[in-house]
């Protein structure tokens, strides 16, 4: 897992209007991969199976921002990239075809599976991931946003996580299975949205004066 604060942000200015609406856009370049490694059988006369399949809640590859009020521990996701393990292994595999010495319990075998995600489009460029927060959204601080220095409570964070009790195992002793998650630069954009502070009023009644005057001499 990887979390990063985002504290290099300028928070909005107030003096300029109402804050209504904070938008981002950014370009989540990610890969994920799980490698499955079985070096060891039980019994070398006997086919082994060694599965990992990810088809589970438990097992998810994330990448997004999110936004933790006050830098608290409870937190909303503003957007987000997911990915999708396929799986991967061997069933009745023969432990003779994975080993340099026939009827040895000792044997040499993987398999692996990689995609890329978020920013990786199919024309080979990069795409956008857009996410809103609201001042109207439950749990919103406006002294997060809205101020003097740095923006508040912003976090990035990339997770693999895997349910290691996904799969099947039969006639296997030693075995792992390596998740990797990694990032390619990508910008991050803020955009705030806002009601201006309307004109002073009395610039208002030089207009009327004027459009007064006007009709006066017609």
């Amino acid at each position: 897992m990887r979390v990063e604060k985002l504290l290099f942000f300028l928070k909005f200015d107030s003096t300029l209007g109402t804050l209504t609406e904070i938008r981002f856009t950014a370009q989540i370049n990610a890969s994920s991969s799980v490698q499955l490694v079985v070096s060891r059988v039980e019994d070398s006369s006997q086919p082994f199976t060694a599965v990992f399949d990810p088809a589970t809640p438990n097992t998810f590859v994330d990448v997004g921002l999110i936004y933790y009020p006050g830098g608290g521990s409870t937190g909303s996701t503003t957007l987000l990239e997911s990915s999708t393990l396929s799986q991967i292994g061997i069933t009745d595999g023969l432990p003779d075809d994975y080993s340099s010495d026939p009827g040895s319990n000792d044997i040499s075998y993987s398999d692996q599976m990689s995609s890329n995600f978020g920013g990786f489009s199919a024309g080979g460029g990069m795409s956008l991931t857009t996410g809103s927060i609201f001042t109207t959204d439950s749990g919103f601080l406006a002294s997060d946003f809205v101020g003097s220095g740095n923006v508040n409570g912003l976090l990035f964070l990339g997770l693999l996580q895997i349910d290691f009790l996904t799969g099947t195992l039969e006639n296997v002793t030693t075995s792992t299975i390596t998740p990797e998650i990694s990032y390619r630069p990508g910008n991050l954009t803020l955009q705030y949205v806002f009601d201006p502070i309307p004109e002073p009023s009395f610039t208002i009644l030089l207009g009327l004066c004027g459009l007064l005057g006007l009709r006066r001499s017609r």
